[in-house]
Order: C-alpha cells, then sequence, then structure tokens
C-alpha cells in the first residue's frame, strides 16, 4: 500500500497567449494614440542667432474686404475704399499684392450671394489663400 500522496501538477495555470494578446492590444493602443509632432529643431527661429530674423513674409497682413449692405445695396469695402460692384472690387484687387491672401467678413445681414461673389472675385484675381468669415469676425 503506497500511502505517500503524489503531488499532481496543477492545470490551473494561466495561460500566456492571453497574457500576449493583452501585451499587443496595449502596444497597439499606444502606438495609435500617440502625438505627432515636429521636432523643436525643424521650426523656423523668430530670432536667428547670426543676426538675422524670421522670414519677412509673416510680417504681411491679408487684405480685408468687408462685405456690408448700406441703404438696401450692397458694398464692399477694402480698406478705406469702397466699392458699390463686384466689377469694381476686382479692379481694387488687381493692384494688390496676392502673396498674403485675402479676409473677407461678411456682416449679419449681407446676403450670401455677395459674399460668395468677393470670394469668387478673389479667386479670379488669382488670390489662393483667402479666408470667409459669415458673421463678420475673422483672424
Amino acid at each position: 500500500m503506497n500511502l505517500s500522496r503524489r503531488r499532481r501538477e496543477s492545470s490551473d495555470a494561466p495561460s500566456l497567449s492571453s497574457l500576449i494578446d493583452v501585451v499587443f492590444l496595449l502596444l497597439a493602443y499606444f502606438v495609435l494614440t500617440a502625438a505627432f509632432a515636429i521636432p523643436e529643431r525643424s521650426l523656423t527661429p523668430a530670432i536667428s542667432v547670426d543676426g538675422q530674423g524670421a522670414d519677412q513674409s509673416s510680417d504681411i497682413e491679408p487684405q480685408v474686404i468687408q462685405v456690408r449692405a448700406q441703404q438696401g445695396q450692397v458694398v464692399y469695402q477694402l480698406g478705406a475704399q469702397t466699392h458699390a460692384s463686384v466689377k469694381e472690387l476686382r479692379t481694387a484687387l488687381r493692384q494688390l499684392p496676392q502673396a498674403p491672401g485675402l479676409v473677407i467678413k461678411a456682416e449679419p445681414g449681407t446676403p450670401f450671394g455677395a459674399g460668395a461673389a468677393a470670394v469668387q472675385a478673389g479667386r479670379d484675381i488669382g488670390f489662393e489663400d483667402i479666408t470667409w468669415s459669415a458673421d463678420g469676425d475673422a483672424p
């Protein structure tokens, strides 16, 4: 009679395949949610050590067109000049530099078509950077 008990190995050991699955899911989560930013050394500094400043093009502000209704008629204000038609606006835009861009601010109550016509006039002249603000406030 054998009274000594044999120690039986437990079959309740955790499976490593589940642990590996969890580790890979965590790895995929952290890789997909990581924020990829431009390294600071590749950004253009505002002040340079050798005495040269940043680009001068950043000092140029875009042209601003105010689209408003005055006495039942739509007018386009470009600086101190007021234009009563899109044709006059195009003529004035041809004389301006196109590099800084164009900002169109349509005041509340102006027809949508008037603002859209100002955007189209800018595109026709050759402005590539056009910002539209329907409430009169723009950057």
